[in-house]
């Protein structure tokens, strides 16, 4: 589903090719993961651990918003195996960067990026703006279980509930 990854390319190739990705959505789960792993270790009695776990978190943070973001705060859709910036920006990176707290505050707000993506009847598009072509299957797409997570973000952000509009897209989007 990724633009690098063309027809004429063996199906080993493109998932070899999807490994060099970087996309601010998956790791923002993996901070996630580590925040977990140091509040379990809290628990468990076990501080060192809990030190080592929270410390990774806090470097995956900064290393996430020094080099997955954009001049303007929005997260791009992906980093590029040498390291260049897609220019499209991410609205399930995003999501998932806010409510892995990545970002905070006015920061969070900037990562909504609303002005940069697109919105419709039936959810928020994964990214913004689309690629020319149209042989990519998240090209022109809104996941419903993305937009969720984008409107979660949203309310977490504003302090306003999105549930009205999520719904309604989730219903659009069965139709």
């Amino acid at each position: 589903g990724y633009p690098f990854a063309h027809q004429d390319m063996s199906a080993a190739a493109q998932r070899n090719a999807a490994v060099w990705l970087k996309t601010p959505s998956t790791n923002a789960l993996y901070v996630r993961g580590m925040d977990v792993m140091a509040h379990a270790a809290q628990l468990l009695d076990r501080p060192e651990e809990a030190a080592q776990w929270q410390k990774k978190a806090d470097a995956l943070r900064k290393a996430i918003c020094d080099h997955l973001r954009h001049p303007d705060g929005t997260f791009a859709y992906f980093m590029y195996k040498d390291g260049t910036l897609e220019p499209r920006c991410s609205a399930l990176g995003a999501a998932y960067c806010i409510l892995a707290d990545v970002v905070t505050g006015e920061d969070a707000r900037k990562a909504l990026a609303e002005d940069r993506l697109q919105f419709s009847n039936v959810g928020v598009s994964l990214f913004y703006p689309f690629y020319e072509e149209n042989t990519i299957y998240h090209n022109k797409a809104a996941w419903p279980y993305a937009s969720t997570f984008y409107y979660l973000a949203k309310e977490k952000v504003t302090g306003e509930s999105c549930a009205e509009a999520d719904a309604a897209q989730l219903a659009h989007s069965l139709v």
